[in-house]
């Protein structure tokens, strides 16, 4: 959604006003919320955030009502159901976040402490936000949420002081939502750190950590992170976390530089974090940003992954360590694995190959990035034979 403001009156010094956008009068929690009317025949509610009314309603812009907004057109959406961000620099409405979803993601930067060489994300991102402090706002505006919510980047620890205080707004104003943290934990190699966020009052066993590991040895992770002594580091951080009692993941990317080296990853992950980590994710690359640079160094086709994926699985499975794959189609994979494989990919990022059409299973298939469809030369549409039990590829 978005939608263009024809006048403005506000007492904030910021250019941005974030709320939950409702149309009823009786809201509750009106501090967090910015009423929306059509056809207004009496006075406005006091105590919300701020006011949308339609432009024919603009006598109410003279009064003493801070946060007043008009518009055009009346528009339709969900009561309640999600968060817009106003932008007065740029006189626009912009919805943000669907609340009727399960789960919602804060970015809080692009700049990273890692130069990974297969990076979906474009230099040119690898920046602050504008404004910087949006996921801030976002997360004083979750009041009472049950969410799945994912921090992050960019590396989220970037900025540690801010990444702390998102922690510190969200577990206070909704301790029941389940916090996930995507970081290359290099901020955690240190115990310090991990003292100072609990000293302020972050519950630390509550988070979940999703951390990526890139090479059983400090020659194929440093290179891959393109950062000398990240083996290590990462190491101690697995450790610290672990001490601390929150949850982790471990994320392989799959790609041309540790393809031959995962099951000695997945050996590395039995030896030394069989009992400091929850699951195991292989995941297929997403080819933009430094990946699609470096496409020549990163990328191989999916269906040469197949005897050292699937090795590497039954490895971690046979030592009781959960498993499952992340931006993976289907058709590459045996029909065993497939209760392995999750619908992962953002829906806006979610494309097929045109040979998927034939596909009967497409509707469970995680699809391919879009930009990874280029170097997608062809797939195997996969066919059910009902009256046999069987799943064959045409």
């Amino acid at each position: 959604m978005q939608l263009k403001l024809t006048e403005v009156k506000s007492k904030q010094e910021s250019g941005y006003l974030y709320g939950i956008l409702t149309n009823e009068f009786d809201a509750i929690e009106k501090e967090i919320k910015i009423l929306y009317l059509e056809n207004l025949s009496k006075a406005l509610p006091a105590g919300f955030l701020g006011y949308i009314l339609l432009k024919k309603d603009n006598h109410f812009i003279n009064y003493d009502i801070p946060n007043l907004f008009t518009i055009d057109e009346p528009f339709t959406f969900n009561s309640n159901q999600i968060i817009i961000k106003i932008d007065f620099t740029e006189n626009v409405i912009w919805q943000i976040i669907d609340l009727s979803k399960n789960h919602i993601d804060l970015y809080l930067t692009g700049k990273c402490t890692q130069f990974c060489i297969a990076c979906p994300q474009p230099q040119k991102f690898r920046k602050d936000l504008e404004p910087k402090n949006e996921a801030l706002m976002i997360s004083k505006v979750l009041i009472n949420q049950k969410k799945h919510i994912n921090i992050s980047g960019g590396e989220p620890t970037f900025n540690k002081s801010y990444f702390v205080a998102v922690l510190k707004a969200l577990q206070s104003n909704s301790p029941e939502s389940n916090l996930q943290i995507l970081t290359n934990a290099l901020s955690f190699s240190k115990e310090a750190f991990i003292l100072e966020m609990v000293e302020q009052g972050i519950v630390f066993e509550k988070l979940f950590f999703s951390i990526a590991i890139y090479g059983s040895n400090p020659e194929i992770q440093d290179f891959a992170t393109g950062l000398d002594g990240s083996f290590y580091k990462l190491e101690n951080a697995i450790q610290n976390i672990n001490n601390h009692k929150a949850k982790i993941e471990l994320r392989i990317v799959i790609n041309k530089i540790n393809l031959y080296d995962l099951e000695n990853i997945s050996k590395l992950i039995v030896e030394k974090y069989h009992d400091k980590i929850t699951r195991v994710i292989f995941m297929g690359l997403e080819m933009s940003g430094d990946a699609e640079v470096n496409h020549e160094k990163v990328w191989i086709p999916f269906n040469e992954h197949k005897p050292f994926l699937l090795n590497s699985i039954i490895y971690l499975l046979t030592h009781n360590i959960n498993v499952l794959l992340y931006n993976y189609p289907l058709c590459y994979l045996p029909k065993q694995f497939w209760s392995l494989a999750k619908d992962s990919i953002s829906y806006w990022k979610k494309y097929f190959h045109y040979g998927c059409d034939k596909c009967q299973v497409k509707s469970m298939c995680a699809g391919f990035f879009e930009s990874t469809l280029p170097y997608i030369e062809q797939v195997t549409p996969i066919l059910i034979q009902k009256d046999k039990h069987e799943v064959k590829t045409c």
